[in-house]
């Protein structure tokens, strides 16, 4: 029962995130007010979360099946997912390093092209994530799992020294954002930072948090002592944790986000539901923006 319980997971956590990360690349392409460097990131980081998505489909097939499988063979299909792992949470810091990069060094910021910027901010995931990935090749051996993910199909050794550099770099998104946020209390800043600040608040808090709970989670069921089998079930539930991780951005960048907002409704306006709302709030907009002129001129 377990075992088709986390598969379920599995399966509807991708269909919800593939949905919602592919459309951040989509309306990324297509509207204007999204082609700026921190949506570039955003897209990498939506990338690296649908690979991680995707790489869980193994494991579902092999829950559902009852199937066993030798470390090697595992570490083999979920290495990728390993790279993306490290790669995202690297990302994700870099997302809010990009804020502190508009706000004190704003000329240097905007001088860098976009792309140039985009291949500088991937290098330092790639070296981590490589790193990683090549020392669960190096520890590879042939014991049986019975399920298959990035924890447990990396030797203990190496799952370890995993889940505490990322831990160690979630870390450093936190006291990097608490920063932010005490910034942005002690005075007004410029409209680009705080649109991206209000588009990022809620996604970091989440993924942070969701992050945490598995990392932390796969650590202390290790350190507990339970039995090796018992231990393994506990941990592949810690799954929960990680596919909301992947799967969450897009629905809060939809609620926090104006720009992203408008582009989705222009997207689906072919469906007469959304076609309604965008013409609602279209209305609404011009009301609050007529009251607008009207107070000012009043003064």
């Amino acid at each position: 029962m377990n075992r088709i319980l986390i598969a379920c997971e599995i399966i509807i956590f991708n269909i919800l995130g593939l949905f919602g990360n592919s459309h951040i690349l989509i309306l990324t392409w297509r509207s204007k007010k999204l082609k700026c460097k921190s949506c570039y990131l955003q897209c990498c980081l939506a990338i690296s979360q649908s690979i991680c998505l995707l790489s869980e489909l193994p494991n579902a097939y092999f829950l559902l099946t009852g199937s066993q499988i030798t470390r090697a063979k595992c570490y083999k299909i979920v290495a990728p997912y390993v790279f993306f792992a490290c790669a995202q949470t690297v990302i994700m810091w870099f997302l809010v390093l990009d804020i502190f990069m508009i706000l004190y060094f704003p000329a240097l910021y905007h001088q860098i092209p976009a792309k140039k910027y985009l291949l500088l901010m991937l290098i330092p995931p790639t070296i981590y994530g490589s790193t990683i990935v090549t020392l669960g090749f190096q520890k590879m051996n042939d014991e049986v799992l019975n399920y298959c993910n990035p924890p447990l199909a990396l030797f203990p050794t190496v799952s370890q020294i995993f889940s505490r550099s990322e831990v160690f770099i979630n870390t450093l998104t936190v006291i990097c954002f608490i920063v932010l946020i005490v910034i942005f209390k002690q005075k007004k800043q410029q409209r680009e930072p705080s649109r991206i600040m209000k588009r990022l608040q809620i996604s970091v808090i989440l993924f942070t948090v969701s992050w945490y709970m598995c990392l932390l989670g796969v650590d202390l069921i290790s350190g507990i002592g339970f039995e090796a089998e018992l231990a393994a079930i506990l941990q592949a539930n810690m799954v929960i944790f990680a596919l909301l991780c992947y799967s969450q951005t897009f629905y809060l960048i939809l609620w926090r986000s104006a720009d992203y907002r408008d582009a989705f409704f222009e997207l689906w306006s072919c469906v007469p539901a959304v076609k309604k709302r965008r013409m609602s709030q279209k209305r609404i907009s011009i009301v609050t923006n007529f009251h607008f002129l009207n107070s000012n001129r009043s003064y």
